[in-house]
């Protein structure tokens, strides 16, 4: 077993249950869940000798390339979004956050096929995006710990 996923799976769950929680209820994501859980994340990663420059360039890539969907799509993702986004680059590297964003997309299109479905064509109805970002980790780390 990988003790360093586990620990960074922990961290993941003891922060992104109540992170999940709070965006379905109020559509908000509370900074300080987000922001404390990247700290700690960071810190493991970094004591499990991933360079500092490695932890910077994913925390930097996670979060301005989610900023950027948020200024084009004129603040259709939260500023939330992309603190979760930072904390997916730090926890599974990149290549890890592209699966992650992938695994997010399309079971946020099937939520949201299932709603228009159902009938439910409120145009003012918001879904968040965090908990199908935070449940893509949830299936990485889960792989990631397991298949060795």
């Amino acid at each position: 077993m990988d003790i360093k996923n586990i620990i960074i799976l922990s961290i993941l769950l003891l922060f992104g249950i109540p992170l999940i929680v709070i965006d379905i209820h109020k559509k908000i994501i509370p900074l300080f869940l987000s922001i404390p859980s990247i700290i700690l994340i960071t810190a493991v990663q970094f004591y499990f000798n991933t360079s500092l420059l490695i932890i910077t360039i994913e925390l930097f890539f996670g979060f301005f390339l989610f900023y950027i969907i948020r200024i084009l799509t004129k603040k259709g993702l939260g500023l939330g979004d992309a603190w979760i986004s930072a904390l997916i680059a730090v926890a599974v590297g990149i290549q890890g956050w592209m699966v992650v964003i992938l695994i997010a997309a399309l079971s946020g299109l099937v939520f949201s096929l299932q709603i228009l479905h159902l009938n439910f064509r409120d145009k003012t109805l918001k879904i968040p995006f965090a908990p199908f970002l935070l449940a893509g980790l949830y299936i990485i780390m889960v792989y990631k710990i397991f298949s060795i």
